[in-house]
């Protein structure tokens, strides 16, 4: 609490000023002794006023986890579905290409397969590429800088 006196001495005004800082939301022994003077409560209340921000704070962190793990566990199941329906997609341009080539129509069959390994190997590179492009840039924000 700062505190203050003046003195004066030949018509001049001294001033001098302490300030007491502490760490944490607690008041220190000393102050609490000084406001449970001014009011006999003020103690417990500013305890309970601690508790409540801290059960406030641990409920909004665990929500927040909540939230983080269900959309990890969405993007899981989207890129699964994703492969299998490449896998269902892929199979069946193969049997197709399969089905032509056996059947006399060996052009057709090949430009067939050609097309469809051409567009896994695409989409197998593209979408590796955009998922190093997808990264969060703000993660290097919350890296410590290094020294």
């Amino acid at each position: 609490m700062p505190s203050s006196s003046t003195s004066t001495s030949m018509g001049m005004a001294q001033y001098a000023a302490s300030f007491e800082m502490r760490r944490g939301p607690i008041p220190d022994a000393e102050e609490l002794i000084r406001y449970k003077e001014a009011h006999p409560e003020a103690p417990s209340i500013i305890f309970e006023q601690f508790r409540l921000a801290g059960e406030a704070r641990r409920e909004r962190e665990r929500r927040e986890m909540d939230l983080q793990e269900k959309d990890l566990n969405a993007l899981i199941a989207s890129e699964r579905l994703g492969t299998f329906c490449a896998l269902i997609i892929a199979l069946v341009g193969f049997g197709c290409a399969t089905f032509l080539v056996a059947g006399g129509h060996e052009v057709a069959g090949t430009v067939i397969f050609g097309l469809d390994v051409g567009a896994l190997v695409t989409a197998f590179i593209a979408g590796r590429s955009n998922s190093h492009a997808d990264e969060d840039p703000s993660s290097e924000e919350r890296r410590p800088p290094d020294e």
